[in-house]
């Protein structure tokens, strides 16, 4: 009997039903409300700025009492009568965290801010005291920081003087 070997299209074909099996067979999430219950506040389609340094990202964030539980997609019907209130927040920012709104220092000194931080402080705000820095181009100061990135999220005043 002749030795064939597989066409290029079996091939491929048999490659690909290979990877659904194996994606098929992953362990399902598990889903997000089962383990809280109740919700008591649902903030949803928010654009989330965490202070971590990470990209802002669309998600919903769950509060449990005092506890935000949960921020991704939940994934709740409008319907779901677990959730006791509803915020849309679509084309709003949320920003989890304290927000200090008199802070020193630099961001291109000291960029990871790490004391605030460490506290929970994931935006500060920076030039109150009618100081800022001593650049001839503030926005070319300011796109410099955001390039070189920083811990938390910043506001900066103009100073004054």
């Amino acid at each position: 009997m002749p030795k064939t070997r597989p066409s290029l299209c079996t091939t491929i074909a048999a490659i690909v039903a290979g990877i659904a099996l194996l994606y098929g067979c992953q362990p399902k999430p598990e889903p997000f409300l089962p383990r809280f219950g109740t919700i008591d506040l649902l903030i949803e389609n928010a654009r989330v700025v965490d202070g971590s340094g990470a990209e802002a990202r669309d998600a919903d964030l769950a509060v449990v009492g005092d506890n935000i539980v949960f921020v991704g997609d939940a994934g709740l019907a409008d319907d779901d009568e677990r959730v006791v209130r509803r915020i849309d927040a679509a084309g709003r920012v949320v920003a989890p965290g304290f927000i200090d709104l008199h802070s020193h220092g630099d961001p291109l000194e000291t960029p990871a801010f790490e004391n605030f931080l460490a506290m929970g402080v994931t935006t500060i705000s920076l030039g109150e005291d009618g100081s800022s820095p001593e650049v001839a181009d503030l926005s070319s100061w300011l796109g410099r920081v955001s390039r070189e990135g920083i811990g938390p999220n910043l506001a900066m005043f103009v100073g004054h003087g």
